[in-house]
């Protein structure tokens, strides 16, 4: 395969209805460099001694990267941690909690992947490359740690507590395109 075609082909995967988001990021990169930015300047100069052209910054959804750190929080009965509206990837969620008397329901493009109680999680976790469950060695500290997971349209991940909780640690990283 030429150059040219795998350039094409690379193109064409970024506009399919499922996107890499590391190509996208790439092509984000890429296009809001400066050596771009030159190229694309001088290709649109106009002819002598007229007026230069404004510069040309294309309208480019980029990732952004965004943080939940919360220390001693209390919850009432629910939390919504994260709530997005964009693709994106979750990279990981790290709850702390003195009590085990919580569940998790997350979302993904409308669809459940997660609805259980700590105890449902803490017998699936020997077993999950995704889901870490358990009780810190020689503490009452509860911890679930839950990492990659991403959506294409929308997610939701949201806290239930059967009893108000202050929790240690709400700790949540992810990425979405805006």
């Amino acid at each position: 395969m030429d150059e040219k075609t795998r350039r094409f082909k690379r193109v064409e995967k970024l506009f399919s209805p499922e996107p890499d988001l590391v190509a996208v990021e790439e092509l984000a990169d890429l296009i809001t460099s400066r050596p771009v930015r030159s190229r694309i300047r001088e290709r649109l100069r106009p002819e002598p001694g007229a007026p230069a052209p404004p510069e040309i910054i294309p309208d480019v959804k980029l990732p952004t990267i965004k943080t939940v750190d919360k220390i001693v929080h209390p919850v009432p009965r629910t939390l919504d941690i994260i709530e997005a509206s964009s693709p994106g990837l979750l990279h990981e969620v790290t709850l702390r909690s003195p009590s085990n008397n919580f569940s998790l329901l997350i979302k993904a493009d409308g669809k459940k992947k997660l609805d259980r109680t700590y105890a449902q999680m803490a017998v699936l976790s020997p077993y999950s490359t995704t889901i870490d469950a358990f009780q810190e060695h020689d503490t009452l500290i509860y911890t679930v740690h839950i990492q990659k997971m991403d959506w294409k349209f929308s997610f939701l991940f949201k806290l239930y507590a059967d009893n108000p909780i202050t929790f240690e640690n709400i700790w949540a990283h992810w990425t979405v395109i805006e």
